[in-house]
């Protein structure tokens, strides 16, 4: 038969309007249609490139027509057109899906076999036919007519067909480029500049054999693996690692990544994350010889402080997308310059990426790329995909890209950052506008303890900083690294594995704390030798602390004051220092008196802590509701009004009612009640006060969920009424962990309170419902700032405008054991919340030359210490590192000041290279600090 014309029966009456939402089937019949005509045989026979038709007007004259019908247009296609199709005049396929099979039907029409065609220059024709149809889709994207010069194209693309056939190589690649530039012309014409692809090969330990070593060899691609994969492909695969060696010095891959393993940053502590970004960095320089510029991770980790942190390890950009589920911030434009809390900025791509497996996304990609050309000034798309797991299509888009940038030109990330500098505007995000997906991931995928083990890890962590602290002022005043050395192996050994920490850990870390303790007061020269030994409180943060702190039987004769549970006193601990107890009461603070509501008409003397249902100190009177057990009021002595309430509850949402109807009036009929069997006073005291309420939870119909047990405890000089929970879960939560759990719900009284949260330890005003904060949350009127440390509990759901919600049981949870601590106008929640994490740090010692003092000192109470480590220079303690933490966000002066004078001091990366020399007097060292920075310091110290 001889052909005149190849024909694509499309369903739609314009290219205008052809329906680019398909599913993957749909889209694969109508790309495989369109580009599998484009074979050099065929356009040869031809003697024409291929053109379309509407499906429901097919030609009447079929003669010399090689007419393909996609299976998506045979619908609109005319039966009795089919029916009376004259094969003797035209052909006629359908019933395909793949170019394959389009190929091989078409051939199958022509009057002899061709001959073999090189398959790269075949696959090159195919890509020519697939770009065609995208450049002429995308020019009606931007509403513009095509300008294409369709006799050159046609012209060029039959001549290059007829050289494959003849073997010619060379003159067919020739005449297939200038095809291509033809269409990049047709392009250019109303978008001028070139357009940046980027390639994303994603990196796993089941992904790292032959088909990663073919996308290495076919570049530019830009590698996604963590420090972690890295290390396993090394071991696993060292083929491939001299594959990936070999294309890095060649420079057609790039490295993204730089965190080792992938944990759930936005529940981590920041010296959590820097660990883990210096353990992934440090396996690149091992494995490689080199670390990646530019960060990225697959899973979700996102958080808003990680600018400052990326920049001060070297990152000159990031991905600010993940390919996870979770919540991030987007933008119509590719590149932003991400500035971080601190006013740190990184430059970063936003743009997220296409599944380069979806076939639907390439019949989409004109419309996808019409957005990106129309409003961004460095229009980019990204494809990410596991190796050897793409679409066909993303293979004739990558071929198209080596012939000529119609679509634009495929690149390295470090081209990609280099080429777009100072491209993008400065956005600053606010950690309302992250929500990670961890909690409903643990759910889903049965994983035991979702919430407990992050109450585990906050508490285990907190003893091995405080061991951290202490171990440095043992070396410090030493003069060796010994006891760091120790201290920080354990905080490693924590951080490796939030999750699942290694059995006996906790018991490593209590016994290295007792030794250290008594080792700093050996070595301040007060250790217990006779019978003027007292009781030596040590303080591992960097804030002065208010403690109640239980005596040895050798202290408490002379301390006790009256109290009903012997042996307890309250002392003042300097940040980063001591105070000792002696038997003679020294080193006690004076007790203030219990405070009481003013009663004017009479004269009234010091009531007790405790009494029927109610509990109060110098700063707070808790009531408890004698029918439920629950926390019915908690009221100070300076403001009017119930501070706050507090119970426990059983949430099952009612079937008939949305999960985002969080507002509704009849919610409460969501949640369980609770009955109280008894209440009792089970700690009275002069110094401590207890009431535990026993009882169940019931729903609406009086059966019972679950028991309970929930004791209040106040302390004498402490602003924090303690709340422990002990449930006893009988009837399980549902499966959605945001919408069916048991928590300590609270609510307060007005409803024009702003609520703050802690994030990574910094003060941040929040808006959103489903809140991450292991630290704190704090609720704030223009009069009052109430606290709920939370202690290791990470997840909080709010309610309405007066209710919060902490999680305590969802699906798979065994813990039954939860700590909270309610605090009144605490000034600084990030350390107070840290404060109620801390472990004991005491030990017996002799009596000092002072009953109190400290070895370093902090000025600005708004900036905490989140490190410190002693420096060595030829095997000598020659100075030290901390790193301090703004957590206001207020910008300030802060004076650090030493208990050895200092010869120098420097603020620097998380690198240690040198920034800024800060000024130096004597013991002191003064800097600025700006809002929520996180700043490293060192400091020599003199000889």
């Amino acid at each position: 038969m001889t052909l005149h014309e190849l024909l694509v029966l499309l369903p739609c009456y314009s290219l205008e309007d052809l329906s680019l939402d398909r599913n993957e089937r749909e889209a694969d019949e109508l790309l495989a249609a369109w580009s599998g005509l484009f074979h050099p045989a065929l356009i040869a026979a031809a003697a024409s490139i291929p053109k379309w038709g509407r499906a429901d007007s097919p030609p009447q004259e079929p003669n010399g027509r090689l007419i393909a019908i996609p299976p998506v247009s045979q619908d609109r296609v005319p039966s009795d057109w089919i029916e009376g199709f004259d094969s003797s005049a035209g052909s006629l396929i359908r019933g395909f899906r793949t170019r394959d099979e389009v190929v091989c039907a078409a051939l199958s029409h022509l009057d002899q076999p061709p001959p073999e065609v090189e398959p790269d220059l075949l696959g090159d024709f195919f890509a020519l036919g697939f770009c065609h149809l995208q450049v002429e889709l995308l020019t009606r994207q931007l509403r513009y007519m095509s300008n294409l010069d369709e006799v050159q194209f046609q012209r060029k693309t039959v001549t290059a067909a007829g050289h494959a056939l003849q073997g010619e190589i060379e003159p067919a690649r020739e005449n297939l480029r200038a095809a291509f530039d033809l269409l990049s012309d047709a392009r250019e014409y109303f978008y001028p500049v070139e357009a940046h692809l980027l390639d994303l090969t994603l990196v796993a330990t089941t992904t790292m054999g032959e088909a990663l070593r073919r996308e290495l060899a076919s570049g530019p691609t830009n590698l996604l693996v963590s420090g972690a994969t890295l290390e396993a492909l090394v071991e696993q695969e060292p083929e491939t690692r001299s594959a990936l060696q070999a294309a890095l010095e060649e420079g057609h891959v790039a490295l993204i990544g730089g965190d080792y393993d992938e944990q759930e940053w936005p529940l981590l502590p920041l010296e959590a994350v820097l660990y883990s970004l210096r353990r992934g960095l440090a396996a690149y320089d091992q494995h490689l010889g080199r670390r990646p510029a530019i960060f990225g991770r697959r899973r979700f980790g996102l958080i808003a402080a990680l600018p400052q942190i990326l920049r001060k390890l070297g990152f000159t950009g990031g991905l600010h997308c993940t390919l996870d589920d979770g919540r991030f911030p987007t933008s119509n434009q590719s590149k932003i310059r991400w500035e971080g809390p601190d006013a740190t900025v990184l430059e970063s791509l936003i743009r997220l990426p296409f599944d380069a497996a979806e076939s639907a996304i390439f019949l989409r990609l004109p419309e996808k790329l019409g957005g990106t050309l129309d409003l961004d000034h460095a229009a980019t798309a990204v494809f990410a995909h596991w190796p050897g797991k793409s679409s066909p299509w993303y293979g004739d888009l990558r071929r198209m890209s080596r012939n000529s940038p119609v679509l634009g030109r495929f690149r390295s990330i470090s081209e990609y950052f280099r080429d777009t500098e100072y491209v993008g505007r400065t956005v600053t995000h606010t950690a309302d506008q992250y929500r990670s997906p961890y909690l409903r991931q643990a759910v889903a995928a049965g994983q035991s303890d979702p919430i407990s083990r992050w109450t585990r890890y906050y508490r285990l962590r907190a003893a091995a900083e405080s061991l951290q602290s202490l171990a440095t002022l043992v070396d410090l005043v030493a003069g060796t690294c010994e006891a760091t050395d120790h201290s920080q192996a354990l905080l490693d050994e924590i951080d490796r594995s939030p999750a699942e920490p290694a059995p006996g850990l906790a018991e490593r870390v209590r016994h290295r704390l007792d030794q250290t303790t008594a080792q700093l007061a050996s070595r301040l020269g007060m250790q217990a030798a006779g019978n003027e030994a007292g009781c030596l409180v040590f303080n591992p943060h960097s804030f002065a602390e208010r403690r109640l702190i239980d005596l040895p039987a050798h202290v408490r004769s002379g301390a006790d004051n009256h109290d009903s549970k012997p042996g307890q006193a309250l002392t003042e601990i300097p940040g980063m220092g001591f105070s000792w107890i002696g038997a003679d009461a020294e080193g006690l603070l004076p007790l203030q008196p219990v405070a009481a509501k003013k009663r004017f008409w009479r004269k009234q003397e010091e009531p007790p802590m405790i009494e029927e249902n109610l509990l109060r100190n110098d700063f707070f009177e808790a009531t408890i509701d004698p029918v439920t057990g629950s926390l019915r009021s908690l009221h100070d002595y300076r403001t009017r009004g119930n501070r706050l309430a507090q119970q426990i509850g059983l949430r099952i949402p009612q079937p008939n009612r949305s999960k985002h109807d969080v507002f509704g009036e009849d919610e409460e009929t969501d949640y369980s009640v609770m009955a109280a069997d008894r209440i009792e006073a089970t700690q009275p005291g002069h110094f401590v006060a207890q009431i535990a309420a026993y009882g169940r939870l019931v729903d609406r119909q009086g059966q019972r969920l679950a028991g309970f047990v929930q004791r209040y405890t106040a302390r004498r000089g402490s602003r924090i009424l303690e709340i422990e929970i002990e449930l006893d879960a009988e009837s399980p939560p549902g499966a959605d962990p945001w919408d069916s759990y048991y928590a300590a719900r609270f609510a307060w009284g007005n409803p024009d309170a702003e609520v703050y949260r802690g994030t990574h330890l910094m003060t941040q005003l929040t808006e959103i419902n489903q809140i991450e904060a292991p630290h704190f949350i704090e609720i704030r009127t223009p009069n009052s700032r109430t606290a709920i440390l939370t202690a290791g509990l990470p997840y909080h759901r709010r309610r309405g405008e007066r209710k919060l919600d902490s999680l305590l049981v969802v699906r798979g949870e065994t813990a039954q054991w939860f700590r909270i601590g309610v605090g009144i106008d605490v000034p600084y929640p990030a350390q107070a919340a840290l404060a109620y994490l801390a472990p004991d740090t005491q030990t017996r010692a002799d009596r000092p030359p002072s009953a109190s003092g400290w070895l370093f000192h902090i000025d600005a109470k708004n900036v905490l210490a989140t490190h410190w480590e002693p420096m060595v220079k030829e095997d000598r303690v020659a100075g030290f590192r901390v790193r301090l933490l703004e957590t206001e966000g207020r910008r300030g002066e802060l004076s650090l000041r030493s208990f050895r004078p200092l010869a120098a001091a420097r603020k620097t990366d998380y690198e240690s290279r040198s920034l800024i020399e800060l000024a130096v007097r004597s013991d002191t060292v003064t800097m600025n600090i700006g809002p929520h920075e996180w700043a490293q310091i060192e400091c020599d110290l003199a000889e």
